[in-house]
């Protein structure tokens, strides 16, 4: 895509908690808007599957397994920038408190 102008008017990040900030930065400074979703306190980004698919070289550590790295999410910087944020007020999966519980 030209660097030199806007190309979207509205970026959306879900599941950002899980996206390098690297990752989203090119599609970041191309929209007007912006977007992100996700819960911080999921797991962050990882090498784990580009190891596992043998798509990345990585350092061995003493115990012969390969060292896997996390990453810090889009999510978490945007968080701790100051960016305007907004929670929900009930879990989007039901309305019933007692059926989420548990997972909450």
């Amino acid at each position: 895509l030209p660097g030199q102008a806007e190309s979207f008017d509205l970026v959306i990040f879900d599941e950002a908690s899980q996206l390098p900030t690297e990752d989203a930065a090119g599609a970041i400074v191309r929209g007007r808007q912006l977007v992100v979703v996700g819960d911080p306190k999921q797991l962050p980004p990882t090498n784990f599957f580009a190891i596992m698919s043998e798509q990345v070289n990585v350092e061995i550590g003493e115990d012969g397994e390969p060292l896997v790295e996390d990453a810090e999410s889009v999510l978490e910087e945007l968080m701790g920038a100051g960016a305007p944020s907004s929670r929900l007020r009930w879990h989007y999966r039901s309305l019933n408190e007692s059926l989420i519980a548990f997972s909450n």
